[in-house]
């Protein structure tokens, strides 16, 4: 019970000297909790050090330079807006011609690329379905050929995130032993399905 009191006591010693050395320090100094320690400036200083009539002088004058530094600041926006709208409805008309223009020239774009696609007709279309059938099929033994060189279980994890088409072309271009341990890796239900004829 003696430990709580005497704890108790110091607290509140602590207490009142701190409040009053904060109290002291605040009347000594202008303001101690910005770290401001200079004396503080009282009613007696102002009156002596300055003269209400050059008080009153500087007042007006301030008065005066900040009417006139707003009136022209408004004044200088109201023409920047004045400006800025002109400009506005004038890049408004430029844009819209330029955009005529644009759209005469993708129609005639347009135009040339018709005749000429009529031109090349059903040529083009074989052509590029040849080009893309090659690049499948290289593709196609390209891939077969790095997944015979992995191990079963790694090309078959790899081989399943493909579409069933893609995995059985795959397969079926690899050599008949590797392309049956990779069948034997996967699922049964995944090899059925890879393996099943095609509809």
């Amino acid at each position: 019970m003696k430990e709580k009191l005497v704890v108790a006591s110091v607290y509140a010693v602590a207490f009142f000297v701190v409040t009053g050395a904060i109290a002291v320090l605040n009347n000594t100094y202008n303001n101690i909790f910005k770290l401001d320690f200079s004396p503080p400036v009282t009613a007696e200083m102002v009156k002596s050090s300055f003269d209400v009539k050059a008080l009153s002088m500087i007042k007006k004058n301030i008065e005066t330079n900040l009417r006139n530094e707003l009136s022209d600041s408004i004044q200088s926006i109201k023409q920047n807006n004045y400006l800025a709208d002109s400009n506005y409805h004038m890049t408004n008309t430029e844009i819209l011609d330029s955009i005529k223009v644009l759209k005469e020239k993708l129609i005639m774009i347009q135009k040339n690329r018709s005749v000429k696609t009529e031109s090349n007709g059903k040529k083009g279309t074989e052509n590029q379905e040849n080009e893309d059938n090659l690049k499948y099929k290289e593709w196609v033994k390209t891939t077969s050929g790095l997944y015979e060189s992995m191990e079963a279980n790694q090309a078959a994890k790899i081989i399943t995130k493909y579409s069933d088409n893609v995995a059985r072309d795959i397969i079926y271009s690899m050599k008949k032993k590797k392309a049956a341990e990779i069948l034997a890796a996967l699922n049964p239900e995944t090899a059925n399905r890879i393996t099943r004829v095609k509809q």
